[in-house]
């Protein structure tokens, strides 16, 4: 919001009169409403891609739908499991057209590679 008024003082207690802005209701209903899923416009031609891995490989590439002008930030997150033991998904190598996975599960002072499913999300400039 172009017109959002950060506070200028620690609160101890919420005080609305801080975030006040001058939208109505309905601007802003409209606002809400004219958003696009999955993607994000701006002046330096930013994008967002999201996907999904659901094979069983411990390890292996994942290449983007379009080429990024730099590697781009790549996030990710284990979908579920019904393990106790933490489960994660490293990342490595990230280039302009790919990045590296590898599931791994720990267990005490031992890690091991497992399958597990994983979500992703891929955020930078466009080449």
């Amino acid at each position: 919001m172009t017109n959002y008024n950060p506070p200028t003082e620690n609160l101890t207690k919420f005080n609305p009169a801080l975030f006040e802005d001058n939208f109505t209701t309905n601007e802003v209903d409209t606002k809400i409403k004219n958003l696009e899923t999955n993607k994000m416009n701006s002046t330096s031609n930013l994008y967002i891609e999201t996907g999904n891995k659901t094979s069983t490989e411990l390890s292996g590439v994942i290449t983007f739908a379009q080429p990024y002008a730099t590697a781009p930030a790549v996030f990710a997150q284990v979908e579920s499991s019904s393990s106790t033991l933490v489960q994660v998904i490293h990342i490595a190598q990230i280039t302009t057209t790919t990045f590296l996975f590898r599931c791994m599960e720990a267990d005490g002072s031992s890690i091991a590679n497992v399958s597990t499913p994983f979500d992703y999300m891929i955020i930078g400039e466009l080449a």
